[in-house]
C-alpha cells in the first residue's frame, strides 16, 4: 500500500533492485527509507497545505519556521491581525528551503518573549508566545501521493528519489541482518537495518543518499 511519505514508487525500486514490485518487503521498506531522507532534510517531503506555525519574533526582519521546502506563504497573523501580504515574501529560492521569510521595506516583526522588569522595559529573551502564526504551503507532491490520487503529477526534485533508492538499495541487500540492528516503523511497516548511523543512530543513509539530498538540507539551527 503507497503512502504519502514514499519517494518514490514500488515498481520503480523493484527495477532497480531486480525483483517484482510484489516482493513483500518493498512497502515497508520504501516507506522508511524516505522517512530516513526526510529527517536527514530536517522537515516533511510531502505537499502539504493550509499548515499553521507559531514562530519567534525577535523584532527584527525575519521570521523562522520549522518547515523548509515552503511553496507559498498564504498569511501571516500578528496578535490575531493579518498582516499585509505585501509587507513580507519568502527571503528568495534559498529562503523558500531554509523556511525563511523576510519582512518589506520598513516593516519590523514584533519581538515576543519576555521583557526586562522597569520603567524602561526591553526585550530580554525571545521565545514562541503563540502571538505570530504563519499559514504556508510545503513540501512537493510525492510519488507515493500521486500513487493514492490525492495529487498527480509529481513535482519532487528527482534527486530526492533518487536518494531514497539509494537508502532502499542499501537496506534491501542489508536486509536488517547487521549486528547493530535498529528499526524504523510507520503505521503498520516496520523496517530493520544497521551500520553507520546518523541522528542519534536513527537513520543511518549512504553517502550517496546524502550527496544527493544535501542540496535541498533545512540547515541546523537555522531560527
Amino acid at each position: 500500500m503507497p503512502n504519502q511519505l514514499d519517494m518514490t514508487t514500488a515498481a520503480t525500486a523493484a527495477a532497480r533492485l531486480g525483483v517484482t514490485s510484489s516482493e513483500a518487503s518493498l512497502p515497508g521498506l520504501i516507506t522508511a527509507a524516505s522517512s530516513a531522507v526526510a529527517e536527514y532534510l530536517g522537515y516533511p517531503v510531502y505537499r502539504r497545505e493550509d499548515v499553521e506555525e507559531t514562530v519567534v519574533g525577535r523584532g527584527g526582519r525575519y521570521l523562522w519556521l520549522e518547515s523548509g521546502a515552503i511553496q507559498a506563504l498564504t498569511s501571516i497573523a500578528v496578535g490575531g491581525s493579518v498582516v499585509d501580504s505585501s509587507l513580507y515574501a519568502l527571503d528568495g529560492r534559498d529562503g523558500a528551503r531554509k523556511g525563511r521569510i523576510v519582512a518589506r521595506s520598513t516593516y519590523r516583526w514584533p519581538f515576543t518573549g519576555e521583557w526586562t522588569a522597569g520603567i524602561s522595559s526591553t526585550p530580554y529573551q525571545a521565545h514562541d508566545t503563540g502571538a505570530i502564526v504563519v499559514t504556508f504551503t510545503a513540501g512537493w507532491v510525492t510519488p507515493g501521493q500521486v500513487a493514492l490520487s490525492t495529487y498527480s503529477p509529481s513535482d519532487m526534485p528527482p534527486e530526492l528519489e533518487q536518494a531514497a533508492l539509494e537508502v532502499v538499495t542499501a537496506w534491501f541487500q542489508r536486509k536488517g541482518q547487521d549486528a547493530g540492528v535498529t528499526s524504523m516503523s510507520t503505521g503498520d511497516a516496520s523496517v530493520g537495518w544497521g551500520g553507520d548511523s546518523l541522528q542519534g543512530g536513527r537513520a543511518p543513509l549512504p553517502l550517496s543518499a546524502r550527496a544527493l539530498a544535501a542540496p535541498y538540507r533545512k540547515p541546523r539551527g537555522a531560527r
